[in-house]
């Protein structure tokens, strides 16, 4: 295997990447295919150790918002995995952990790995996440490019139950 350069500053970074871009769809050998892999564990473990935005802290319900909104996944495959709407908005509002054979479930079905999907939950309990209330897209509001459908069919499905249309309505206030 060619022996690669270890990836020390932002520098060394830039050269790593951009040839991994030489080598992603040109691999002509089994040697570049190692070399590929190796550089791309050399620029992800320096990226999460170094930018903030690998710093953030995650859980699983993120990483479902994630798969959802890269379009990696379905709601209605998801919704099969987790045995319907209610799991699934328990788990999106993080009300309710995973159990082990939905976690199994979603790791075999969507080739996600365990440990993205079964991290604690690290954001408060309610809707927010969902309905995107704090984010900003682009310094525009309202975004022009939506919520997406999936978020749309959790907030319809949401207002059939509760009659709750105001999205701040579940928000824990601290005393």
């Amino acid at each position: 295997m060619t022996e690669i350069e270890s990836i020390t500053d932002d520098a060394s970074y830039e050269r790593a990447q951009v040839r991994i871009g030489q080598l992603f769809n040109n691999c002509a050998n089994d040697e570049e295919v190692a070399e590929l892999k190796a550089l791309a564990e050399a620029v992800t473990e320096y990226a999460e150790t170094h930018f903030k935005f690998y710093q953030v802290q995650t859980d699983g319900a993120d990483h479902i918002e994630f798969l959802l909104d890269q379009e990696i996944v379905t709601l209605d495959e998801l919704l099969l995995v987790f045995g319907g709407m209610e799991p699934f908005v328990e788990f999106m509002t993080r009300k309710r952990a995973l159990d082990a054979d939905t976690l199994d479930a979603l790791v075999a079905e969507f080739d996600v790995r365990r440990e993205d999907i079964a991290r604690p939950f690290c954001s408060p309990q309610g809707w927010q996440d969902i309905t995107l209330e704090d984010a900003t897209c682009c310094d525009e509001d309202p975004c022009p490019m939506g919520i997406g459908e999936w978020r749309e069919r959790l907030l319809a499905h949401r207002e059939e139950l509760t009659g709750m249309h105001r999205i701040g309505q579940d928000r824990v206030v601290a005393p």
